[in-house]
């Protein structure tokens, strides 16, 4: 028998329960985020109250017996705030910002908007950093934003920096409800950031009384955002970091390879002056190679190596032409641009032309085709062989290079390039996308849709991977890689084939976002300090013998030979 709750069907959504079905588990108890559920203890079923409910439909996914129904509107399906952008026409005259933050009365609205749920899929699903994105937004809806730092810096050390590069529409804003029901999602990311643009003005830092140092000493390869938040962690738990940077300013991606127009410079160097003031020492211009292997580190003095280094050998593709004078790569043009403006008296802005075609429709791409723009070019065509749907770029970010004056085109590939001295013209040709066997997307040429377009600088845009001399150098430690170019850790603590030596973030699993390597980089730190605190590894240096100790959890594997409760094991 199905009970309807009487409700106006128009105004408020319509709950329909099947006593019949339901088994009283209580699991749509546990998602409403309203309270609105109850289990009726005499007949042990669900009765609802209409008054609070407002059609998320978290009761109806979380039933397992398909016992209940929501019908009728959503009730928050309101705009959501936006912050204040630039005028387009301001935006190609230099490298400011272009995305403005939220006011305090636009964040106290938008955080009003969240429904607080019990079980909060932008926080288990949606952030790799596990951020308690609901407590924040409570926080910041009672004026509270002290609290709502504190409650970010738990699991983020780099929530001003995350708040801007990280493609949120994929993570915690898709995992919104608001989302999945036909809405707009809360805007979880310029809250994020108004909290951080918050404590920065008022000059808060996290504060902790000063750890007692325990005499150990971690050697940080790469100051990406996993070396960065590895050695934040380290440092605050009492360890000596040091940090090795071959770039002459530290900060890895970060710096080079994210324009100051989406992420400003001063925002990492803020980063950056605070790690120092923490104690962690930074040596630029220090490339780890094999002129410089990782067995020196273990000479300098470190207990242990940490590999955080990062994706940046450009996927250079192989056509007729391309290595003519004024073709290049994605990080060649946006590490140039990035050191020109952070070092002018060193060096100088690349020339690009006023025509620049850029190979690649993803984030990369366009960073470099809205570079272009700023760098003085009129023509900027961004091409990629895919259909638009399944480029791995956000329609957000491939709007506002749009109306930035990029040209984006799709389904269009590159075939040859010609000029004298440098690149003149570039041959192209459309394509057609479809799915062959096993529905596999396979794209192939169109006969006879062949054409030239002129080209001053020409960009390859493809993608990134683990250079081949951090691979040599990784051989040489007898640290495990495998068929992918990437560095085999055991688990997700970060731990190597190599005793003393972890590795995490791009090294480990390829070009992925800033927040996931930053959360890679925390779970290796915290296994580091247990393994220096708690677990004595290393039996040559007077401690006791690591098989007479405790596994970690993950790490237990059956004993050698089978003990029974006859026969205790040595």
């Amino acid at each position: 028998m199905a009970v309807m709750i009487e409700n106006d069907c128009v105004r408020r959504p319509v709950s329909f329960i099947d006593a019949e079905r339901c088994v009283g588990c209580g699991d749509c108890l546990k998602y409403c985020p309203r309270g609105c559920l109850s289990l009726d203890r005499s007949r042990w079923v669900v009765v609802s109250d209409p008054s609070g409910c407002v059609g998320c439909r978290q009761c109806q996914r979380a039933c397992s017996y398909h016992c209940i129904t929501v019908r009728g509107p959503f009730l928050g399906l309101e705009d959501r705030a936006h912050g204040h952008d630039l005028p387009v026409a301001e935006r190609v005259r230099d490298f400011s910002e272009v995305h403005g933050g939220f006011t305090l009365a636009e964040a106290v609205g938008e955080a009003v908007r969240c429904l607080r749920c019990p079980r909060p899929r932008c926080r288990e699903v949606g952030c790799p950093a596990h951020n308690d994105i609901p407590a924040m937004n409570a926080a910041i809806r009672e004026l509270d934003f002290l609290e709502a730092l504190r409650i970010l810096t738990r699991t983020s050390n780099l929530h001003a920096i995350c708040s801007r590069v990280c493609d949120q529409s994929r993570l915690c804003e898709g995992a919104c409800v608001h989302c999945r029901e036909g809405g707009q999602a809360v805007a979880i990311g310029q809250l994020e950031r108004f909290v951080g643009d918050w404590a920065r003005e008022k000059g808060y830092v996290r504060t902790e009384p000063p750890p007692t140092p325990t005499g150990r000493r971690v050697a940080v390869v790469g100051s990406g955002p996993a070396g960065l938040s590895a050695a934040e962690d380290l440092v605050r738990c009492g360890h000596a970091v040091t940090v090795y940077e071959a770039l002459p300013v530290a900060g890895g991606v970060m710096v080079w390879g994210i324009p100051d127009f989406i992420l400003p410079s001063e925002l990492v160097a803020a980063k950056l002056e605070e790690l120092r003031t923490l104690g962690v020492q930074f040596r630029t211009g220090t490339r780890i190679n094999l002129d410089y292997p990782i067995e020196r580190l273990f000479q300098e003095g470190a207990d242990v190596v940490f590999l955080a280094a990062g994706a940046e050998k450009d996927d250079y593709l192989e056509l007729p032409g391309n290595r003519l004078a004024g073709i290049t790569t994605a990080s060649a043009l946006l590490r140039g641009t990035k050191l020109a403006l952070v070092l002018s008296r060193e060096y100088a802005l690349p020339a690009v032309g006023e025509n620049v075609l850029v190979v690649g429709v993803n984030t990369v791409a366009l960073h470099v085709a809205r570079s272009a723009r700023r760098l003085g070019a009129l023509n900027v065509t961004v091409i990629d062989a895919l259909p638009e749907k399944l480029v791995a770029a956000s329609r957000g970010e491939m709007a506002t290079a749009a109306a930035e004056g990029v040209n984006l085109r799709f389904e269009v590939a590159a075939i040859s390039f010609s000029g004298r001295e440098k690149v003149e013209e570039a041959e192209l040709q459309c394509m057609q996308t479809g799915r062959g066997w096993w529905g596999k997307i396979r794209s192939r040429p169109r006969t006879g849709s062949n054409f030239n377009l002129p080209a001053d600088t020409v960009v390859f845009a493809t993608g990134f991977s683990i250079s081949q001399e951090v691979l040599e150098l990784a051989g040489k430690a007898g640290i495990d890689t495998d068929a992918y170019g990437t560095v085999v850790v055991m688990g997700e603590n970060g731990r190597t084939s190599r005793e003393k030596v972890w590795a995490a973030g791009d090294v480990v699993t390829g070009p992925r976002s800033v927040v996931g390597a930053m959360a890679a980089g925390k779970k290796a730190a915290r296994h580091i300090d247990q393994t220096l605190r708690w677990r004595n590894l290393f039996a040559h240096e007077g401690g006791v013998s690591s098989k007479r100790l405790r596994p970690l959890k993950g790490e237990r594997r059956p004993p050698d030979r089978p003990v029974g409760p006859w026969r205790e094991e040595p």
